[in-house]
């Protein structure tokens, strides 16, 4: 039988809590994002926030009230908020869209046909160049920072 701890509950059943829990808050931290009026924008994507100010008023309160209750859980469970680095977040992701741009490239995409040779070697630069910059982007973001004292030579 697992070990318990003083909530009754075993450390595999508060993991299971926990991470449920953050990716739940997680959620409800774009949710207040969008009750707030804000929608990302890019060149390939674009969040329309459509919400009306009644429907964002609902949708903030609607938060608060789940997020109270993830509190009292969160207390009987013993639990300790998930703190996350946005740095860690950037290399993730970037991580994890190495491989579908890749396929991107001619070579992969010959599965669908091929593309006029021309044509293949354009667009592989073009896919190449976003891959290397969108990757750069988790380097960037990984490298530990120098503090201004070392760069001024100590002084």
């Amino acid at each position: 039988m697992a070990e318990r701890n003083e909530t009754g509950l075993s450390e595999a059943h508060r993991r299971s809590f926990a991470s449920t829990l953050a990716l739940v808050d997680g959620a409800l931290c774009e949710f207040e994002r969008w009750a707030s009026g804000h929608s990302a924008k890019g060149v390939m994507f674009e969040e329309v926030n459509d919400l009306s100010p009644r429907k964002r008023r609902e949708l903030l309160a609607g938060v608060l009230s789940v997020r109270k209750v993830i509190g009292e859980l969160r207390g009987k469970v013993g639990l300790q908020p998930e703190r996350v680095s946005v740095s860690h977040k950037i290399w993730v992701l970037c991580s994890g869209f190495w491989e579908p741009l890749v396929e991107l490239e001619s070579s992969h995409l010959k599965r669908f046909g091929a593309l006029p040779p021309k044509q293949a070697q354009e667009l592989d630069i073009l896919v190449t160049r976003i891959n290397r910059q969108f990757q750069g982007l988790s380097t960037k973001v990984r490298l530990k920072e120098v503090s201004s004292r070392a760069k001024d030579g100590g002084k």
